[in-house]
């Protein structure tokens, strides 16, 4: 009732479908809601305090995954393109990341994006509630980001082909050393880590 109190008099079919599948786990029932809204089976309403709507004919024989990761591949899955892309090179930095560094990721290659692209990708992420932004970050000029939650991320990752983490992680080592300038003892860890994953270990060193 709480996470689908925004529909007006939710359908017992898509009660039952619920309480059925999340099987008493809030956290499946939670994701597996915000697939059906990216999935247009619950309609948002085309005012911020207008009622949802539900197109019952779209649940109607779809397989719906039955774990937490099926249910997060599923909503990756669904994502445009430059979305995709973002969250990929977002997940090698960390579960916490930063938009300036996912942008030097990606610098140089054929699925950079404009500045101008990467601005609606954010917002976009945020509303379907992958990411959040922090009031705070620890780099300047740069926004915070964390993944909404860890297994998220690693599911984001491991879509990841291996040469481009290689190549990220490198990258990634190399924006944290140059904007880290001074307080190169804080990131010395996360560094190292970058430059490990990198498969550099003369760096590393």
């Amino acid at each position: 009732d709480e996470i689908v109190q925004r529909v007006k008099d939710p359908p017992q079919e898509l009660r039952e479908i619920l309480a059925r599948e999340a099987e008493g786990n809030p956290f499946y029932l939670e994701e597996l809601v915000k697939m059906l809204l990216d999935q247009g089976v619950i309609q948002r309403g085309s005012q911020a305090d207008a009622p949802w709507r539900i197109e019952l004919e779209r649940l109607q024989g779809m397989k719906l995954p039955d774990t937490l990761a099926g249910v997060m591949q599923a909503r990756l899955d669904g994502l445009p393109e430059a979305e995709k892309d973002v969250l990929r090179r977002a997940s090698v930095i960390g579960r916490l990341f930063w938009d300036r560094a996912v942008d030097y990721l990606g610098e140089g290659s054929k699925s950079q994006k404009s500045a101008a692209s990467l601005e609606q990708v954010w917002p976009s992420l945020r509303t379907r509630e992958m990411i959040f932004h922090r009031e705070r970050s620890v780099f300047k000029n740069s926004e915070e980001y964390i993944f909404k939650h860890a297994l998220l991320r690693e599911a984001v990752y491991e879509s990841v082909l291996r040469r481009l983490r290689r190549e990220y992680h490198k990258r990634a080592a190399l924006w944290m050393i140059l904007e880290s300038t001074g307080r190169s003892g804080e990131f010395a860890g996360l560094i190292a880590d970058h430059w490990s994953l990198a498969e550099e270990p003369t760096q590393e060193a």
